[in-house]
C-alpha cells in the first residue's frame, strides 16, 4: 500500500505526541524453579496507553491501526538500531513484553495508520516532557519505574 503524503504523517505525529499516554508498568517477577539466577528471564511488564481519538488539527482519527512497542537497555536506544532490544506490533493499547531478565529497561510507544505512517514517541503520562519510560526489574524485590 501506498504511504500517505506527508502532511497526514504530520497529523499522526503530532496527535500522538499531544494526546495522553499512560504506561502502567504492571510488572512482575513470576520466578520459578530451575534456570540459572534468581527469576532468570521469568520477568515481564505490561505496558498500556490511551488511545488518542483525534487528529493534531481536531479532526476524527479515523485510520489508526494499532501500535509499535520499541524496547533497549539504554536511555537512547530508540536512536540507534543496533541498541534495540525489542519491537513488538499491537493492535490494543496494551501489551506484555515477557522473558526480561533483572536489569533497567527503556520503552517507547508509536502509533501507526493504515497508510503504515509511522508516528513519533509518545509522551508519558508521569511526565509529559519524556516519551521514553525507564523500568528497573531487579534480581529481588519489586520492579520499579526509575528515571533515564
Amino acid at each position: 500500500m501506498k504511504k500517505s503524503p506527508g502532511a497526514k504523517k504530520l497529523l499522526l505525529k503530532a496527535s500522538l505526541r499531544l494526546f495522553l499516554l499512560f504506561l502502567l508498568w504492571s510488572l512482575s517477577a513470576c520466578g520459578g524453579a530451575g534456570g540459572g539466577g534468581e527469576n532468570g528471564g521469568a520477568n515481564s511488564v505490561t505496558l498500556a496507553w490511551d488511545r488518542p481519538g483525534t487528529n493534531i488539527d481536531g479532526t476524527p482519527l479515523t485510520d489508526l491501526v494499532g501500535y509499535v512497542i520499541y524496547y533497549g537497555g539504554e536511555p537512547d536506544f530508540y536512536l540507534y538500531p543496533e541498541k534495540l532490544l525489542g519491537r513488538q506490533e499491537v493492535k490494543e493499547n496494551s501489551v506484555t513484553i515477557t522473558n526480561l531478565w533483572p536489569g533497567v529497561y527503556y520503552f517507547v510507544v508509536t502509533a501507526v495508520d493504515t497508510y503504515g505512517n509511522e508516528s513519533e514517541p509518545a509522551t508519558l503520562a508521569s511526565n509529559p516532557n519524556k516519551n521514553v519510560l525507564c523500568v528497573n526489574i531487579p534480581t529481588q524485590g519489586n520492579p520499579y519505574e526509575c528515571s533515564p
